[in-house]
């Protein structure tokens, strides 16, 4: 083993010997190595007659030295330039050198597509007098990249049918609720508005000008100071999103009633709003249901019969109304669903299997997906909203510590992560649905969570209490035993003023560019807490964290107390 070593280091070039070859050596080493190369080398003289042709031209070309050398490359491969030969001449004049695609023409007929590489040589008084080509295949590489681009091309027609298919069922859903959307570009005072909206203002689609001050022209007189006031209060920095009720004067004169609701989406560098998109929601008929009740009330002696048969009737129109809005919101955020996770499929595969190669086009992909994500989540919440009441369970004795427990198991990656505390107390067993009460505690718990201050971990408490009897609810002549639950947190806080605006859809108190969310977190809360016949309120100052408080009646304990007294 040890003599085998030493031949083969004795056999072995050492760099001296190297230095020792003569110029036949070293031009007999480079030609083998280009002999061995698999891309294709050949020289030409000035005229474009071949003077060498290796093994890698004649294996792609189907032509043997013999054959090739003498002649013109142009003409032997049938070359088809990007441009045209002057072209290619004229680089290698100027330049010396010139890279690009060629498609040549193989002895068996076949073309193939190479990527070129050719460098103009000259001597010592400055004339040409070769030209060296390398020529590497690429016909496989094109045909895959020309597949490639198809079968983008494909996907990217398929997203955009759905996009418009999706454009096409929100479109329907705005003009079946009396809706209308608009974009307002506040820097410039230019207002965008859909075809519906124009509609909701009396105008033919296209007929508003954009312009901020047509907008306030159209304004009910005496709604136009208020209205502009909640504007500007909404354009602050730090301002609650817009929301108003105001009075729109049709071109035919007629009144008309709006719900504006906005939302700032955009801020310059310095903080400053500069783009807003919101709703507006014709409410004429439920002001008109309003007016009708307050004129019934006004005259409440001598219009006993008359308000009792009215209010009846309203009560039925309002059920009805109130139904189908559920059963509306219901059907419309079920039909957007498959477009939407076919929309969120398919940017992912693109995202998946052709990242390296989609550039800018990577960027649309990262906006349609996450305004896919966004739209996926306010249509949840949508469902969790209306299925508050239309997907109920029967009441049943639920343990309120067994369902904190299985909440907080939920929650435990985002306590940890936010190195926060969770202290919870001894809970009582409720009469009540245990799915909603599971929702009602994950919800508080969340937001307690979310709205913590930068740089402080969250401390959560949640505690209940059994009320006194002036605490508790009376309702038939008969009195039920109440619980308190409270859940406190060390969190922003809010200011008490806009405690009915949080448990309202979509009404929100901070930007989705500071916190996430839909604003029906609490509103569902509130609905799940009227359903047990209970309340929800708050108690809270801006900076000094929150106690929200649920009420719900201890039916368990009515009962059991009942049946002790048989």
């Amino acid at each position: 083993m040890t003599q085998g070593k030493q031949d083969t280091t004795k056999n072995s070039i050492t760099s001296s010997e190297l230095e020792s070859w003569t110029p036949q050596q070293f031009l007999q080493m480079q030609s083998s190595l280009i002999e061995l190369a698999q891309d294709v080398i050949l020289v030409r003289d000035p005229t474009s007659h071949i003077i060498f042709w290796n093994h890698g031209a004649e294996k792609l070309y189907g032509l043997k030295a013999e054959a090739a050398v003498g002649q013109v490359t142009h003409d032997l491969l049938k070359t088809r330039f990007p441009e045209n030969l002057a072209a290619v001449d004229a680089a290698l004049e100027q330049y010396g050198k010139w890279e690009g695609e060629l498609i040549h023409t193989c002895a068996n007929g076949t073309r193939v597509i190479v990527d070129s590489h050719q460098v103009l040589m000259r001597n010592e008084q400055g004339q040409p007098y070769v030209i060296l080509e390398v020529n590497r295949d690429i016909t496989v590489k094109k045909a895959e990249q020309a597949r490639f681009f198809h079968e983008v091309d494909l996907a990217q027609q398929h997203s955009q049918e759905l996009l418009k298919e999706s454009a096409e069922r929100l479109q329907l859903a705005q003009r079946a609720g009396n809706i209308g959307t608009f974009e307002f570009n506040i820097l410039n005072e230019v207002i965008l508005w859909t075809p519906e909206l124009e509609a909701l203002y009396g105008l033919h689609a296209g007929e508003f000008t954009g312009a901020y001050k047509d907008w306030m022209q159209r304004i009910h007189p005496d709604d136009l100071a208020q209205a502009a006031e909640n504007l500007r209060q909404a354009l602050l920095e730090g301002g609650a999103p817009y929301n108003d009720e105001l009075r729109i004067v049709w071109p035919d004169s007629t009144i008309h009633w709006v719900l504006a609701k906005g939302e700032i989406t955009s801020y310059d560098e310095g903080g400053k709003p500069i783009r807003m998109i919101g709703v507006n929601i014709d409410i004429t008929r439920l002001k008109e249901v309003e007016q009708a009740l307050q004129h019934l009330n006004a005259n409440l002696e001598e219009r006993v019969a008359e308000r009792t048969l009215s209010l009846q009737q309203l009560n039925k129109e309002l059920q009805r109304s109130n139904q189908e809005l559920q059963d509306f919101a219901y059907v419309a955020s079920h039909d957007l669903q498959e477009p939407l996770r076919k929309i969120q499929a398919f940017g992912n595969l693109l995202q998946e299997e052709y990242e390296p190669v989609l550039g800018e086009g990577k960027e649309y992909i990262d906006r349609m997906r996450h305004a896919a994500t966004r739209m996926r989540i306010l249509i949840d919440d949508l469902l969790a909203f209306s299925r508050v009441t239309t997907h109920a369970l029967p009441f049943s004795l639920v343990n309120l510590n067994t369902i904190a427990a299985e909440v907080m198991v939920d929650l435990e990656v985002q306590v940890r992560d936010q190195q926060g505390q969770v202290e919870i107390g001894p809970l009582p067993t409720v009469y009540a649905d245990p799915a909603q009460m599971r929702q009602l505690l994950q919800n508080l718990l969340g937001n307690a969570l979310k709205f913590r201050q930068r740089d402080t971990p969250p401390i959560v408490n949640v505690w209940a209490e059994l009320l006194t009897d002036d605490e508790s609810f009376s309702e038939a002549n008969e009195a039920y035993a109440c619980y308190r639950l409270c859940v406190k947190d060390n969190g922003i806080g809010f200011n008490e003023k806009y405690l009915d605006r949080i448990f309202t859809v979509f009404q929100r108190l901070h930007g989705k560019n500071i916190y996430e969310g839909t604003g029906i977190g609490l509103a569902i809360v509130r609905k799940i807490a009227e359903r047990h016949n209970g309340t929800i309120t708050a108690k809270s100052s801006v900076g000094q964290g929150s106690t929200f408080i649920v009420t719900l009646p201890a039916e368990s304990i009515v009962k059991k107390e009942k049946k002790n007294g048989e």
